[in-house]
């Protein structure tokens, strides 16, 4: 918990969960603006990132490509 969250302890995932079905969903083109988008498509547990943005967008990519 830090001073930014107003003492809430739950994470939320909303934003994550949207972009993930908006990834999932495309049919022609996927634009995502976001000043705090930060990904890795690196499976590692010690990794610091901890969101699933990356490796849906390499899946929606290998989609589109065959």
């Amino acid at each position: 918990m830090d001073l930014w969250s107003g003492g809430i302890r739950e994470t939320e995932f909303s934003i994550l969960n949207a972009f993930l079905d908006l990834i999932n969903n495309a049919e022609h083109f996927i634009y995502i603006e976001n000043q705090f988008f930060v990904t890795t498509t690196n499976s590692e547990e010690d990794i610091q990132v901890k969101n699933s943005i990356g490796k849906a967008l390499t899946n929606r990519i290998l989609k589109a490509f065959k």
